[in-house]
């Protein structure tokens, strides 16, 4: 039991030290996105030793969604397209999903450059 005690002691203790981490890495990232700044609102963008990689989130309007259902079949059940599919639309039929489709920025992410591998 003493153990048991002392795994979970240091469980807690792992936990309190990797919340300091992620907001030492939280305020890291935000100081190297305010010192480098992106040139796009979507994309991988290049620095000198590092990547800063922000993805695209796409979220659909559910009524708009299910309203179209009856009309095309590949939205699934949830109302979502794939944005894979979406790309490969005809405009006009894009142009029915333009109230519906909303674009937002995904997670951003700065990747580091292994120096071996530029």
């Amino acid at each position: 039991m003493i153990e048991e005690n002392t795994l979970i002691e240091e469980y807690k203790k792992t936990l309190a030290e990797q919340k300091v981490i992620n907001k030492k890495l939280a305020q890291l990232k935000a100081k190297i996105l305010e010192e480098n700044k992106p040139n796009g609102q979507f994309g991988t963008f290049h620095f000198d030793g590092f990547n800063i990689v922000i993805s695209k989130k796409i979220t659909y309007d559910q009524n708009q969604l299910k309203e179209l259902s009856s009309k095309y079949n590949f939205i699934k059940a949830k109302y979502d397209v794939s944005e894979t599919l979406y790309k490969e639309l005809p405009d006009e039929v894009k142009l029915d999903f333009a109230d519906s489709r909303t674009l937002n920025q995904g997670t951003i992410s700065i990747k580091l450059k292994d120096e071996n591998n530029d």
